[in-house]
C-alpha cells in the first residue's frame, strides 16, 4: 500500500472555487498531469466557502479558491496570484466613453450582480458599502459566464474578475474599468489542512504548485 502510494499512484481530490476553475487551474492541471501521469486529479467545483468546508471535513485533499481573507483557522493558505474585480460594461454604455468611471456615474446604474454564497459578491458588496454605493440590481445570476453574456447584451454592469473577461475585453466586445473608490483586494489562493503526513500526490501538487506560482525565495 505504501509503495503504492509513494508511486504517485491513485486520486487527488481538489477543490475549486468558479473563478480560479475556469480561468486559472486548468493550464497547471494539465502540466501537473504531464509529469505525474499516475495521478488521477478529481476537481469539484462550487462556491469558496462550500470548498473550504469540503476541505475541513476531509471530502477533498486540497482547494484551490478565491479568497479575501488569507488567515483561515486550522488551514494553511498560500498566495497563488491577484484576482482583481474589474468593472465590464456593454460596449455600446454611455460610460464606457470614458476612462475613469466615479462612484458618483455608477449610482443608479443597473447592475448584474453575481448571487450571494461567492467572494465575487462578497467584495462586491463590500465595496459598494465602503464607497457609498446603493445597489440598482438590473439581476442576480449564478455564473459568471451568464453575467457577462448579460453584459455583452447590454442588460447592465458586471463586476467581475479580470480574469475571466480579458479575451472579450480584447476583443472589444466588453468595456473594462477599474472599480473606483476604496477597493479590498483578494487572491488566488492553495488552501490545505495542517497535517503532518500527507499522502505523496497531496504533498506533490502542493510542491507543484509553490514552484509554478511562487518567486523562487518563497517556494
Amino acid at each position: 500500500m505504501k509503495e503504492h502510494r509513494e508511486q504517485g499512484r491513485g486520486q487527488l481530490k481538489i477543490g475549486a472555487s468558479y473563478t480560479p476553475a475556469t480561468y486559472f487551474l486548468p493550464p497547471y492541471l494539465a502540466s501537473f498531469q504531464s509529469g505525474y501521469e499516475n495521478v488521477v486529479p478529481l476537481l469539484t467545483v462550487k462556491h469558496a466557502g462550500a470548498v473550504m468546508t469540503l476541505l475541513r471535513e476531509y471530502q477533498i485533499d486540497v482547494a484551490v479558491v478565491s479568497l479575501l481573507h488569507t488567515d483561515v483557522e486550522g488551514l494553511e493558505t498560500i498566495p497563488l496570484a491577484e484576482d482583481e474585480l474589474k468593472l465590464a460594461l456593454p460596449k455600446t454604455h454611455p460610460l464606457a466613453s470614458q476612462a475613469a468611471i466615479s462612484v458618483e456615474d455608477l449610482k443608479g446604474q443597473a447592475f448584474l450582480l453575481h448571487e450571494h454564497g461567492s467572494t465575487t459578491r462578497e467584495l462586491a458588496d463590500s465595496w459598494a458599502k465602503d464607497n457609498g454605493l446603493q445597489w440598482t440590481i438590473g439581476m442576480e445570476l449564478g455564473a459568471i459566464e451568464t453575467i457577462k453574456e448579460s453584459v455583452k447584451h447590454g442588460i447592465g454592469i458586471g463586476i467581475l474578475p479580470w480574469r475571466s473577461v480579458m479575451k472579450e475585453a480584447a476583443a472589444g466586445e466588453i468595456a473594462l474599468r477599474d472599480l473606483p473608490g476604496q477597493v479590498k483586494q483578494r487572491q488566488i489562493c492553495l488552501a490545505y489542512r495542517k497535517e503532518e503526513v500527507m499522502a505523496y500526490q497531496v504533498r506533490t501538487f502542493i510542491q507543484f504548485m509553490k514552484l509554478s506560482c511562487l518567486p523562487a525565495a518563497e517556494a
